[in-house]
Order: structure tokens, then C-alpha cells, then sequence
């Protein structure tokens, strides 16, 4: 099996209802496997681990041989990073977990056409609960929303307070420099749960990494 880097990038999407479109900023870069210490890069961040410095590593990354791999990462991460940031990953370079058998059966298991990592996580075992410190946060900014203007259907309010919920966590990490708030908990967890995924699940089952 090919050395592989799981990447996972969070947004300024305040607001968006659709996030491809919508989305104003990059505010994290993440890069990392299980069994390693997370590559964690940020907007605000000293010039070691700014996004310039996120650009600079994934170009070292793509001198070897290493594949890029991540969940909805073709339909979002690299075309965010290509259109916000300029950095470009070779669609040769790129594994999107999305494609991978596993997620195609849990797709027909519950009939839809789509499928959020953190339930396709839990439905295989897979730990995933710093997904919970985002839904808690959105679940009240919707909820505020709402209130506010009672024409918004609840799956727009969710969508936009999601964004809302990211940025807002993302200002208080800035604050406090704090790896124990949520945001950065919430950022590092997906290079956790989607490496787990693929390392515990997917590697035996799909070889289209081979």
C-alpha cells in the first residue's frame, strides 16, 4: 500500500447555505495519520503554521509518493484550496473516501444518496464524537435563527449556523491559543476518524489504493 496523508481543511462559511459556492476563507489546514502527531495550519498562525507554510508542506508532500486522502475531499477540500488559496493537488494524487465500496454500501443500506462522515463513522464503529462540539453549538445558533426570521426552513437554519458555529470556535482558538478548545479538537478529530476509517475499514475492503 502507497504512504498516504489524510487532509481535511475547516472554513469561514458563515451563513452558507451552499458551502462550494458560498464559503469566504480557509481557516485550517490539517495533514496527518492515527498513528502521528496532526499537521495542524491556520490563517492567523505564526509563520511556521500559517497557510503559506500549510502550501509549502503539501508541495514536500507531493515530491513522494504519498496519496492524499480524505472524505468528500474531491468535492470540497481541494477545490476550496485550489479557488481560496491557490494550491493545487493533482486529481492523481487524491483518494476520496466517498468512492470507497463501504460508503457506496452504507449508501444503499439507508437509501440515500448522500452521507455525512459522522454517521457513516458510527455505522462502522468508528469514533466520532468531536463532531458533537459543532452540533451542539449549531443546534443553538439555529435555534436563534429561527426565532429571528421564522421564513428560514430548518435545514437552511442547520446549514447556515453550521458555518456560523465553525467560525465562531475558530475566533475563540485565536484568543486563546488553546489546543483544548473546540475548534481545534473538532479539526484535528476528522484526520483521527477519517485515518481510522480507512486504516480499520476501508484499506480491507477496497484496493484502489494499491
Amino acid at each position: 500500500m502507497r504512504n498516504y496523508r489524510i487532509i481535511d481543511i475547516e472554513t469561514d462559511s458563515r451563513g452558507a447555505i451552499d458551502v462550494r459556492k458560498d464559503t469566504r476563507a480557509i481557516l485550517s489546514i490539517q495533514i496527518g495519520k492515527p498513528d502521528e502527531e496532526c499537521e495542524f495550519y491556520y490563517k492567523d498562525g505564526k509563520k511556521q503554521v500559517n497557510l503559506e507554510a500549510a502550501a509549502r508542506r503539501i508541495d514536500e508532500i507531493l515530491e513522494t509518493d504519498t496519496i492524499f486522502i480524505g472524505y468528500n475531499v474531491n468535492g470540497f477540500d481541494v477545490e476550496q484550496l485550489k479557488k481560496l488559496n491557490g494550491i493545487e493537488i493533482p486529481s492523481e494524487r487524491v483518494r476520496d473516501l466517498v468512492d470507497s465500496k463501504a460508503v457506496q454500501k452504507y449508501k444503499q443500506l439507508k437509501n440515500t444518496p448522500m452521507a455525512r462522515f459522522e454517521y457513516v463513522a458510527k455505522h462502522y464503529g468508528i469514533p466520532c464524537e468531536h463532531k458533537d462540539l459543532m452540533n451542539l453549538r449549531s443546534e443553538k445558533i439555529a435555534k436563534k435563527i429561527q426565532e429571528k426570521t421564522p421564513s428560514v426552513r430548518d435545514y437552511e437554519a442547520k446549514k447556515m449556523a453550521y458555518g456560523t458555529a465553525v467560525y465562531d470556535a475558530y475566533l475563540e482558538f485565536i484568543e486563546k491559543e488553546d489546543r483544548n478548545c473546540d475548534f481545534y479538537k473538532y479539526a484535528v478529530g476528522d484526520i483521527q476518524s477519517e485515518g481510522m476509517f480507512f486504516e480499520k475499514l476501508v484499506k480491507n475492503v477496497d484496493k484502489w489504493l494499491e
